[in-house]
């Protein structure tokens, strides 16, 4: 079996969930209305599909494709703007020098992590990529199915592997699938209550210490 550490993508390798923040809040509202919002609640950590079923259950009737068009301009604009997380690139040498293999697990479209793989210098090394929006046959986060399948990829069981979240729905998915799971709260919205996990980590640097130390221990 191989080792592996599997990356949710936004707030994790880059910094844009308060960018998306300052562009969904009022997507949101202009669309589907202040009460339906109200009752979406949390979106962090949520693909597109998933806000979108659930505003269906809560009658609003604009067709899918719209709306995915709609948040497609938005996602341009978004992964231009935000920033690469502060020493990621370092955190992929050190994996791929352990032979650690890497794995990406993110509620984003294809189209949306490719514009970010593009502005990565490590998305050479990178084994595999799950987009859950583009996924109907598995449940998303928070439940455990996507990082489950990304193990199975990868050759690795939960106790050689170690996941990366930062939103509480990831962070449920992370601990339920079984893996090491290390909460990370640089990138976070100011006020975001983040759940506990088994390690927290501010920096990237934090989680390189993390990893080697559960790898040297497991």
């Amino acid at each position: 079996m191989n080792k592996a550490f599997i990356f949710d993508m936004d707030g994790v390798i880059v910094d844009s969930e308060k960018t998306w923040l300052e562009y969904e809040n009022n997507l949101l509202e202009k669309i589907l209305g202040n009460e339906i919002v109200d009752k979406i609640g949390d979106t962090v950590g949520m693909s597109v599909k998933s806000i979108y079923e659930r505003a269906r259950e809560l009658d609003f009737s604009m067709p899918y494709k719209k709306f995915q068009k709609i948040y497609d301009d938005i996602a341009f604009c978004v992964y231009a703007q935000a920033i690469i997380t502060p020493n990621v690139e370092k955190l992929a040498e050190f994996l791929v020098a352990q032979n650690i293999k890497i794995g990406i697990v993110s509620s984003s479209n294809i189209g949306w992590i490719n514009q970010v793989l593009s502005r990565l210098t490590f998305r050479d090394d990178i084994t595999e990529i799950l987009s859950l929006n583009s996924r109907n046959d598995i449940q998303h986060k928070p439940y455990p199915d996507g990082y489950n399948e990304m193990m199975h990829i990868l050759h690795a069981s939960p106790a050689q592997t170690i996941i990366l979240e930062d939103s509480n729905k990831g962070i449920r998915a992370a601990k339920a699938s079984g893996a090491f799971t290390i909460a990370y709260t640089q990138n976070l919205i100011p006020g975001y209550k983040q759940i506990s996990a088994d390690a927290k980590a501010n920096t990237m640097n934090e989680v390189i210490k993390i990893t080697k130390n559960h790898f040297l221990t497991a």
